[in-house]
């Protein structure tokens, strides 16, 4: 029995729509991602120590994540699908981490509704979803689903915005 080595004409061959969809979901997160980078060089004057660790975190979180969706989208201009979804869960696991030292400052509060929804989803779910993403595109199997696992934030967060924006066309401020 001979094993070859995975070259890349032994590796699955990814589907365009894969691709125009990562190059969507990338480019959508990069222009969230750097009109916020400015924000990372500010000072809030907070004396706490939790909570100015908790902003330096932040800070790094604002500073990185331009060039690493930034990166996801070089990667999937350049057809390097799998690096591209490895790009975009590690902004994933950036977020969660990011939102860590909330549990020392502010404990489980989750809030009500569908908002405690999501922010269980944020501090719980997210986190698997992009180790889950992450192992599959570095085993390069269901690429499909490793990228559909990344975009998951980012619907979430742009169905809320839709929510809210019909709900401010309906009912107004």
């Amino acid at each position: 029995m001979t094993m070859t080595a995975d070259t890349p004409s032994s590796l699955p061959a990814s589907s365009p729509w894969l691709r125009v969809g990562l190059i969507v979901l990338s480019g959508v997160i990069l222009l969230d991602a750097v009109p916020s980078f400015p924000a990372a060089f500010s000072d809030h004057g907070y004396t706490d120590r939790l909570v100015v660790f908790a902003q330096r975190v932040m800070n790094v979180k604002l500073a990185l994540a331009p060039f690493i969706a930034g990166a996801a989208l070089l990667f999937t201009i350049r057809n390097k699908i799998t690096h591209a979804i490895v790009a975009l869960a590690t902004l994933m696991l950036l977020g969660w981490l990011t939102d860590l030292p909330d549990f020392a400052i502010d404990g489980m509060k989750l809030g009500g509704g569908s908002y405690a929804l999501v922010v269980a989803a944020q501090r719980f779910l997210y986190p698997l979803l992009a180790v889950s993403a992450m192992a599959l595109a570095l085993r390069n199997e269901r690429l499909v689903t490793a990228a559909v696992l990344t975009a998951i934030p980012t619907i979430v967060n742009w169905f809320g915005v839709l929510i809210f924006t019909i709900s401010v066309i309906r009912y107004g401020f």
